[in-house]
């Protein structure tokens, strides 16, 4: 299939190294290399309410999260793209997933220079036993010369939508 890549493309940054799985893919790294937030694609759902699936791994310093199937609207994505086309006015984007208690990202214009922070949250819910929600939150600086990357990466992302189909990418 041609959205996904037939040989391995790795990213190399301050250390870190991504190996996407997709051409979807993308890997947002703080402005010391040491946290990220990753997005992996694994489904997109065309009929009734576009949405789509990602596998989140979030990285900050050395604590580590992951999540399996978080789902997001199309009509969100794309919603958050445009904010974040125009945080120097909005000052903030924010997208939740369909359900918001999975994963949350804001993107922060942090003070008149322009630079950015990134705030997030990771659950992952523990159905057995009645145990509590596994969760990451926390933030970290961003550097502001990959914003427009960072739109980038999100307009590809939701480009998966131009196919018109339903795709599984977890084969």
């Amino acid at each position: 299939m041609e959205h996904f890549r037939s040989v391995f493309h790795f990213v190399r940054l301050g250390g870190a190294m991504f190996t996407p799985h997709t051409d979807y893919d993308f890997r947002i790294y703080s402005s010391d290399r040491a946290s990220s937030i990753t997005f992996y694609l694994e489904q997109y759902i065309h009929e009734r309410l576009p949405s789509m699936a990602c596998s989140i791994e979030v990285t900050d310093n050395k604590f580590t999260g992951w999540s399996h199937s978080v789902w997001f609207e199309i009509d969100q994505l794309k919603r958050f793209i445009h904010e974040l086309e125009h945080l120097d006015r909005l000052e903030h984007a924010d997208l939740n997933a369909m359900s918001p208690e999975e994963f949350t990202i804001s993107v922060n214009r942090a003070n008149k220079k322009g630079d950015i922070t990134i705030l997030y949250t990771l659950s992952k819910r523990q159905y057995s036993l009645g145990l509590p929600d596994i969760t990451l939150s926390g933030g970290f600086e961003f550097d502001k010369e990959y914003h427009m990357v960072l739109v980038k990466n999100f307009e590809r992302l939701i480009s998966v939508g131009s196919m018109g189909t339903n795709l599984d990418f977890t084969c």
